[in-house]
């Protein structure tokens, strides 16, 4: 959520209580990255809850019409529903009893298996019991950090008949809980956030295992059933509707409207599988899968073998090239990074190989005149804001204004386009035309075929959903003038969907700017996460490369990057001696043009990147965006965490690349702070932390590392990363401002490059120190000072995360506040949740969370001017911070740092006390 230093007297309303937002800015975080301990992450963890919470904290909105409409508007189906009155009788003598939901899961299993009896064996899902079944996290690698979930019931694909085993196998979850009020978005009385979350969990699975566009869930409340979409933006949820309530003539029964709906969830108007596939996607076949093998087998890339762990997984995609208008085939294998949450970017970065293959036959079969093994690459998929500014964009200012031969530290994208927008073009002709022919607006067209999108019996002119494995480009690929051209034909659907619509469904296309909109990119360069290293030395070389790649950047393109973090800079997969970087940035979503001077030769070392002849209408444009709070919580800089907006500019970025090192070498190196990687939780505080604590620890950390007298952090037998880190904290404590009055000195790029070279240029440096991080490891529950498991931060009654009934906005010159049709105020600002990348980020309302427990309880802030951020801590605290954090006497502590942060000045707020 919105992180703003100035809307701590509203924090109450962040969570979905009345109240007025007054933030005056965005602030925000992209969130803690990666999880921090193992605590973090399990499921009873407060820190996991409270994110959830906040997450869904209006997100959730209801369908204003009927749910008979609702299936029909957002299930397009290709082959109509036909009305069967043998199913009137299909939950006769279904009587769900508290606390015995478990024993009835196979009376649902019998009666939902004669909803889909009629069904041909193709198109017939099969249910089954999954509460017992532990499914993990999607993605294997990333298994560590979330925890494991069992949805109650499960649907198979269609046609499939065996149990399912792990998501993969999974098309659509039941929730069933045994009694009506236990319906989590309730006409009224108290319900359970957690039956939310279930939902909420179960989508996000789905939408990465299977890289859907949309999905739904099923949630079942005694004889109440609520039929939900999720999409990547909100979710829809339909009116509640009763199982065996005897309906109207004209009306459907609650046995009809489930039939109707698994009838059109397996009858797709565009896809080959459910309703929500993307058509743009499929999984591998064996033929498929043979063909990467032999593939990777040849490839130069050293480290192929490592990433192929989850092959089963692997999908073929389309990667729409907005600058020809064609479609590039890759197969995506390996998974490198991935956003975990539900309503956010939903990134995934993939290693990736492009399909050389042709039809032949109908079948994909080796394309003679290709080279062998096919080029290798890296494939990134998300979702951004339409608020923001598409991260081709960026891509495509570094390719107009760096020259090839200079090109260096940063990623190169081959192609790479937003779907979303072409398909919205596409939609917007086809409604025009709609409109001027008298058609009602939204009406699904026909489908010409019922085969697969990625096969070649698809018409031609329809690309988007043809085979893109063809000889010949398909017709739009028309070199210079791709911009407005849209297939000949109508569009399918009612509605856009690599563009989401939840929003402008349920409120009006004034909410346009809440949606999100789907971009696939290819990237030249092939990559392995900082953490996979095998020598310090290769991590530090990558970072240098990274640095002068910023650098270059900004001082060529007016390019920020604005997000430097652990999982946006990558090590290069290639021998250390051979020539190019060693590692590069990339993930440029959270980027800003900025203004520059593309005629100097020479890096720049203004920490803005402005050049002194730059417009001041377009600075003062620039400086406005650049104001919001961005990055990664762990890795931001000192300043942008501790102080009012702030300009974001370049050395902050300097600054955060010396976090992301000290977290490597905290949780990957042997060393000699006395805690050992645990450390690293102190240092780095968790993402629900409140800023103002996170800033004081860093700079705390700083101090004691440059302090005479002091004795510094030392990596055991790594002189060179020693010395490293030593003269980067000299740095970076040179730049933050010095008690109340005196600005710090901005770092530079050439003063980052030149200590960075001083180090690679020592001898010492060891060849395999890699250390294998433990803290995701051991779970151990979050407790308070007397031992007791935190109670959940949101009250128990969710239905504040429902939106009911339309809304209006109110302008104000900071911010666009959202108000219900009965005059209630919401719970958070549009231009705050349009701005919020919906990450781990925010003030908990309770109090502030730190590694060592919850250090304040609800307060009052009062805001100072002429305040430059926190004093020293005291050298008495200081050194009860080290000796207290892992040996149990965390209350102590906290209670006496709480104390003296309170009565401290700090970036211009107070805490105040825990009194009214």
């Amino acid at each position: 959520m919105s992180l703003s230093s100035a809307s701590l007297s509203s924090v109450s309303s962040c969570y979905g209580y009345s109240g007025t937002p007054t933030a005056p800015s965005p602030r925000k975080c992209t969130g803690g990255g990666p999880a921090n301990t193992r605590a973090d992450v399990v499921q009873q963890a407060q820190l996991a809850k409270d994110a959830w919470n906040r997450q869904l904290a209006d997100r959730i909105l209801q369908y204003k019409h009927s749910v008979d409409d609702f299936i029909d508007t957002v299930l397009p189906c290709s082959k109509p529903w036909r009305r069967n009155g043998s199913v009137h009788t299909a939950f006769a003598g279904y009587m769900p009893s508290s606390g015995k939901e478990v024993a009835g899961y196979p009376k649902l299993v019998s009666r939902f298996e004669k909803l889909v009896s009629g069904f041909s064996r193709s198109k017939r899902v099969n249910l089954f019991t999954t509460n017992r079944t532990v499914l993990p996290f999607p993605f294997k690698a990333f298994e560590i950090q979330h925890h494991p979930t069992s949805p109650d019931l499960s649907f198979t694909f269609p046609g499939k008949q065996a149990r399912p085993a792990s998501w993969q196998d999974i098309s659509m979850v039941i929730e069933a809980k045994a009694t009506d009020n236990q319906d989590p978005f309730p006409r009224g009385g108290q319900t359970c956030a957690g039956t939310v979350e279930q939902l909420a969990k179960n989508a996000r699975s789905l939408l990465l295992a299977h890289g859907a566009l949309a999905v739904f869930v099923i949630g079942i409340y005694g004889k109440t059933v609520r039929l939900a979409r999720f999409d990547h933006s909100c979710a829809v949820i339909s009116r509640p509707f009763l199982l065996k309530a005897k309906p109207k003539p004209d009306e459907l029964s609650g046995e009809d409207l489930l039939q109707k709906f698994l009838w059109h969830f397996v009858h797709p108007l565009v896809g080959d599988t459910v309703v929500g596939c993307d058509p743009t996607l499929k999984m591998l076949s064996w033929p498929d899968r043979q063909w990467l093998n032999l593939q990777l087998s040849k490839s130069a890339y050293r480290d192929w073998a490592q990433n192929v762990a989850d092959l089963y997984k692997a999908r073929r995609v389309e990667v729409f090239d907005q600058e020809t208008g064609r479609y590039v085939p890759c197969i995506l294998y390996g998974m490198i990074e991935v956003n975990g949450r539900l309503f956010s970017r939903a990134s995934t970065v993939w290693h990736a190989i492009e399909d050389t293959r042709i039809w032949v036959n109908g079948r994909l079969v080796p394309d003679p005149t290709r080279p062998t093994p096919a080029p290798q690459c890296i494939v990134k998929d998300s979702w951004g804001q339409l608020s923001r500014v598409a991260e081709t964009e960026f891509y495509a200012r570094l390719a107009a204004k760096i020259p090839p031969e200079e090109y260096f530290g940063i990623a190169t994208m081959l192609c790479g386009g937003d779907i979303g927008a072409f398909e919205l073009q596409w939609w917007h002709r086809t409604r025009a035309a709609q409109s001027a022919e008298g058609v009602p607006p939204a009406q699904p067209v026909a489908s010409t075929s019922s085969a697969s999108p990625l096969r070649p019996s698809i018409s031609s002119d329809a690309p988007l959903f043809s085979s893109i494995g063809s000889k010949q480009h398909p017709p739009n690929h028309l070199e210079g003038k791709p911009g407005g051209w849209v297939p000949d034909g109508p569009f399918p659907l009612p509605f856009p969907q690599h563009q989401t619509y939840s929003w402008r469904l349920v409120f009006g296309e004034e909410y346009a700017f809440l949606e999100r909109t789907h971009t696939r990119m290819m990237i030249k360069d092939i990559g392995r996460p900082l953490t996979q290293f095998e020598s310090s030395r290769d991590v530090v070389q990558a970072l240098r490369d990274s640095t002068f790649g910023h650098g270059l950047a900004l001082r060529r393109a007016g390019v920020l990057h604005r997000d430097i973090s652990i999982g946006n800079i990558l090590l290069t997969a290639k021998d250390r001696d051979a020539p190019g970087h060693a590692g590069f940035m990339h993930d440029l979503d959270y980027s800003s043009f900025e203004d520059f001077d593309d005629g100097d030769d020479g890096i720049d070392d203004d920490p803005d990147g402005h050049s002194s002849t730059a417009g001041a209408s377009t600075h003062a444009a620039n400086e406005e965006r650049r104001k919001e709070r961005t990055g990664t919580f762990y890795f931001m800089a000192y300043e942008i965490l501790s102080s009012e907006p702030t300009v974001h500019s370049g050395h902050h970025d300097l600054e955060s690349i010396y976090w992301v090192l000290l977290w490597i070498v905290l949780r990957h190196t042997k060393h000699s702070h006395p805690l050992g990687q645990k450390a690293c939780s102190v240092v780095f505080m968790v993402p629900d932390d409140s800023t103002y604590l996170a800033a004081a620890v860093k700079r705390l950390w700083l101090t004691d590392q440059v302090r005479p007298g002091n004795q510094r952090l030392v990596v055991t037998n790594n002189e060179p990363l020693t010395q490293l880190l030593s003269d980067l904290a000299m740095l970076v404590g040179k730049q933050l401002p010095h008690m109340w009055c005196t600005p710090g000195t901005p770092l530079t790029h050439e003063a980052m490059l030149e200590k960075f070279d001083a180090a690679l240029a020592m001898d010492g440096w060891p060849e395999k120190d890699y250390v294998r991080c433990t803290l995701l490891e051991n779970p151990k529950i979050p407790t308070n000072a007397a031992g007791q498991r935190r109670k959940n931060m949101l009250t128990k009654n969710p239905s504040h995360l429902l939106r009911s009934a339309p809304v209006t906005i109110q302008q104000s010159s900071y911010s666009t506040t959202v108000v219900s049709s009965s005059g209630d105020y919401s719970s958070t600002s549009l231009k705050r949740r349009a701005d919020d990348d919906n990450d781990d980020s925010g003030y908990p309302a309770h109090g502030v969370l730190t590694p060592f427990g919850v250090v304040a309880g609800p307060r009052k802030r009062q805001r100072l001017d002429n305040s430059m951020g926190p004093p020293l801590l005291p050298s008495r605290l200081r050194e009860e911070a080290v000796t207290s954090a892992d040996e149990g006497a965390h209350s102590s502590f906290i209670s006496r740092i709480t104390g003296w942060l309170r009565r401290t000045p700090f970036g211009g707020l107070v805490p105040g006390s825990d009194e009214p």
